[in-house]
């Protein structure tokens, strides 16, 4: 899991290459963490499996970095070969008690999921600005849930998140904003709307599953320059 020879490759071929090694990732992270008490452990699960399979890369969390001239945080960042690899995380559950080899994971309720929709991607404009401005880096979005809302469609058609909508199968790209009628209360401190560069398939992926139809399910984004 290398990125020397990553920018001699066609945009295609990136994508396909180290989507497909993330999600090995994924899957391998999943055989013995198949649910997490929160976002912050996910982090820390996901960066050690990473460091397992790249031993001599640089790994951060909560690495700060100049973004619009501020300081933000992203959540996870590899540094290998001169190649940089932005990540943001997500953990978006429903309320849910499930026992895991002998350890209890009371997971909370997430909150609305269209304000959850939009923090997803408003992480997905985020790395493509710093991708952008930074050579020879690349980035993910990575959510990890148990919330069938996110890829189920829905019934409701002129729902206020309509553009935000993470229904597997869907292609998203350009300005995404909310519905004219959207009330000042559900929108707060997300009102602008979002820009994406580049154009992506929604994809809903199994990560791990437990009784009582209690399924996690992982969505990435892939970005690039």
């Amino acid at each position: 899991m290398r990125y020397l020879k990553l920018f001699d490759q066609t945009p295609v071929e990136q994508t396909r290459d180290l989507t497909m090694r993330l999600k090995e990732t994924l899957e391998l992270l999943s055989s013995h963490r198949p649910i997490f008490h929160s976002e912050c452990d996910f982090q820390h699960a996901l960066a050690w499996a990473i460091h397992k399979r790249l031993p001599n890369a640089n790994i951060r969390l909560e690495k700060p970095h100049e973004i619009d001239g501020r300081r933000r945080y992203i959540d996870l960042v590899v540094e290998q070969d001169g190649t940089t690899c932005f990540m943001e995380l997500k953990y978006k559950t429903t309320e849910t008690l499930i026992e895991d080899k002998g350890e209890k994971y009371n997971l909370k309720q997430q909150g609305a999921i269209d304000q959850g929709s939009y923090d997803i991607l408003k992480d997905v404009q985020r790395i493509e600005t710093v991708v952008g401005r930074l050579k020879n880096s690349f980035g993910f979005s990575v959510t990890l849930s148990n919330d069938r809302r996110y890829w189920s469609p829905r019934r409701k058609m002129n729902a206020i998140d309509m553009q935000f909508q993470l229904v597997d199968g869907r292609s998203m790209t350009g300005e995404l904003a909310w519905a004219s009628h959207a009330g000042r209360g559900s929108i707060e401190k997300r009102e602008a709307p979002l820009h994406l560069r580049n154009q992506y398939e929604i994809r809903w992926d199994r990560y791990s599953s437990f009784p009582a139809s209690n399924e996690f399910r992982h969505l990435i984004f892939p970005i690039f320059p």
